[in-house]
């Protein structure tokens, strides 16, 4: 087989209905020098035997099965046994176009960049949004965290060696952990590449961690956690005042949700660590708004009336 250049990871939990597609999707990849690492992270469905029966047909697919532990440690895994000199994340349900690596490597050497991006498209049963990101190349905290446009990692690739010397895993046991790493990632790197285009495609999933109701109490627990692990982060590295408040923007913007918004108390948390940044302010109207606005339906629908 060639040199191995680029490493994917894909952590598997109970993905059986998705996994051939985001395989067939990866093994079909124009750029052929690659690894694909597939973490099972003690699935009980079906995903074992299908990774087994994929793996039999391409000699790229390597499994590393463990006891349940989350995606995080999964992630690490996979990071633990790579080899190629990039690495780049894909989840279970999701899928890629088919030049999908082969631009984000070419750009990588073309730059000698640490990190290069590109968009996605967000695919649900019903509708397909894409979100593409302004190409350049970007120097800088303050430059890099206002064009990363998420904590995602899947849209990404990393040179390997340069995570390696700045020893940088995910944070295990959060929901979020993706976000701490894509933040400390470019702080360290100083210089992200983003090209045009978008290749990766994000499947809304019902059953996901995001989407999952029965979960919303963790997600609201660890998206504050995360936030002030942000927060300790900007006072570990001695950000500037600059690139402090430009951190409070993404995470404004990224980590604070409606949900994590229900009441004033919550609110009033928010407060304290960001202080009053407008993008705050405006996203607790809009939650009271949402909250009011439910009220007065659930109301209608008991007694009978349509309440606007």
């Amino acid at each position: 087989m060639s040199e191995t250049l680029i490493s994917v990871i894909i952590p598997v939990y109970n993905a059986a209905p998705y996994l051939e597609r985001c395989l067939a999707s990866i093994c079909a990849q124009s750029f052929e020098c690659l690894e694909i690492i597939c973490v099972n992270d003690g699935s009980t469905d079906d995903s074992a035997q299908i990774l087994e029966c994929l793996a039999a047909k391409d000699a790229r697919i390597r499994i590393i099965s463990q006891a349940n532990a989350g995606q995080s440690v999964a992630r690490n895994a996979g990071l633990s046994a790579a080899c190629g000199k990039y690495v780049g994340f894909v989840d279970a349900d999701d899928w890629l176009d088919r030049d999908f690596y082969q631009k984000l490597y070419q750009a990588a050497v073309d730059s000698s960049a640490e990190i290069v991006q590109c968009g996605f498209k967000a695919v649900s049963a019903d509708k397909s949004k894409c979100r593409e990101f302004v190409p350049g190349k970007y120097e800088g905290f303050v430059s890099c965290i206002r064009a990363l446009g998420g904590g995602f990692v899947w849209n990404k690739l990393y040179k390997r060696d340069f995570l390696s010397a700045c020893g940088l895993s995910f944070t295990e046991g959060l929901i979020f952990e993706d976000v701490l790493f894509a933040v400390e990632a470019i702080y360290r790197a100083g210089r992200i590449i983003i090209i045009g285009g978008s290749g990766y495609n994000y499947f809304s999933n019902p059953e996901s961690t995001v989407n999952n109701g029965a979960l919303a109490v963790r997600r609201q627990t660890d998206s504050l956690k995360v936030v002030r692990r942000l927060l300790d982060f900007a006072v570990r590295e001695n950000l500037s005042a600059e690139e402090e408040l430009a951190l409070k923007g993404f995470i404004c913007a990224q980590m604070v949700q409606p949900e994590n918004l229900s009441s004033k108390s919550e609110y009033e948390t928010y407060l304290r660590l960001l202080g009053a940044h407008p993008l705050l302010k405006r996203k607790y109207r809009r939650a009271l708004r949402r909250k009011i606005f439910n009220f007065f339906t659930i109301f209608g629908r008991k007694n009978g009336c349509l309440c606007f």
